[in-house]
């Protein structure tokens, strides 16, 4: 059964009024049992999603200064609290969504915020709505782990799989309107920024990119320079011009996503981001790059987060505060900060 313990307020004037302050400068959200393996802003950044192994998704609001003054209002009209008690006071998490049988490995939001996608082990896709937390739509044709999902702005949803299968669903229908089958498990997928192409990746680290249209055959493939292992995440630029790629060992490479190049100049640009440690524990760790394309940020092994600049390809930050590895990280896609998800059980949020 899904709950949402109460329907979200108005975020419209804190997204206006107070883009650029959190109450704190890193700010821990706690509430999942085990490991949360992903973790979502929503369009406007006013809202949070994560998901875990504990097979639900866990909704919050951005933890404001203005979201922290209206908990201290609220509980001083609450007579059986001690005023003393109202020090750090912060309810964020305003939504719990289950129904999953098993962990949930990513989540998306729609571009309107009124439905989450998520993928699970449990070898389906779910579709949710997220004012009631009702499961919409039941995806199932998976047989093995749903490694990741993406979802564009016409709803359509891709899914990618240990089976190896890339399945395209319309979300008013059960089954998939497309199946691609390939040779190896599918561990990353990502659409491009109009929703026209999407990108696949996996245990052979060659990216795949087919045309919506036309998912008959890939429109081109991009194998590697150097032996990288399994890709572990997928992201891009808003123009779609760089395609970024992590994989198991940690390395982060970049190609060129553009619909049409040359035939004389490759998709291979060569930019490489090395410094996070990753192999020991092999976890799909998520690697992100903000709205701009300026900057890039993943996960590490030895419990910190790590940006370079894309132009320099320089670390620009190391941050501590998670006590294991961190696994997903996303932009907040109008302000400076960053969310970090944990196998430790929890979310970080920061201002850089």
């Amino acid at each position: 059964m899904s709950l949402v313990k109460r329907q979200r307020v108005d975020q419209q004037s804190l997204t206006e009024h107070h883009r650029n302050a959190l109450y704190d400068a890193a700010i821990v959200l706690e509430g999942h049992e085990g490991p949360v393996l992903g973790v979502r802003f929503n369009s406007t950044g006013d809202l949070i999603a994560s998901g875990g192994t504990d097979g639900k998704v866990l909704l919050w609001d951005l933890p404001t200064k203005q979201l922290y003054d209206d908990n201290q209002k609220m509980l001083r009209s609450d007579t059986t609290v001690r005023v003393n008690d109202l020090e750090g006071v912060l309810n964020a998490n305003y939504g719990v969504i289950e129904g999953h049988k098993s962990a949930v490995t990513s989540l998306r939001w729609s571009d309107d915020s009124s439905t989450i996608v998520t993928s699970s082990a449990d070898t389906t896709v779910g579709i949710w709505d997220t004012e009631t937390g009702k499961r919409v739509r039941k995806c199932s044709l998976h047989t093995l782990c749903v490694n990741e999902v993406d979802i564009n702005d016409n709803s359509t949803i891709v899914s990618c799989g240990d089976d190896g299968l890339i399945n395209v669903w319309d979300q008013r229908q059960k089954l998939p309107t497309h199946v691609i089958t390939t040779d190896f498990p599918i561990t990353s997928i990502l659409f491009d920024f109009h929703g026209k192409r999407l990108f696949a990746s996996g245990i052979d680290p060659t990216v795949l990119a087919y045309d919506i249209r036309d998912l008959t055959k890939p429109v081109f493939s991009v194998g590697t320079l150097r032996n990288e292992s399994t890709t572990t995440s997928l992201a891009r630029n808003q123009d779609d011009s760089v395609i970024v790629v992590r994989d198991m060992t940690g390395l982060i490479r970049t190609i060129n996503g553009r619909e049409y190049v040359p035939l004389n100049v490759s998709r291979q640009d060569g930019q490489t981001f090395e410094g996070a440690l990753s192999g020991k524990e092999q976890l799909l760790i998520r690697v992100s790059m903000n709205k701009a394309g300026t900057a890039i940020c993943t996960g590490s092994e030895d419990n910190t987060i790590i940006t370079w600049d894309y132009a320099t390809e320089r670390v620009t930050g190391k941050y501590a505060g998670h006590r294991s590895t961190v696994i997903d990280t996303d932009y907040h896609p109008h302000d400076n900060m960053l969310i970090s998800s944990s196998s430790d059980g929890t979310l970080i949020i920061r201002e850089l």
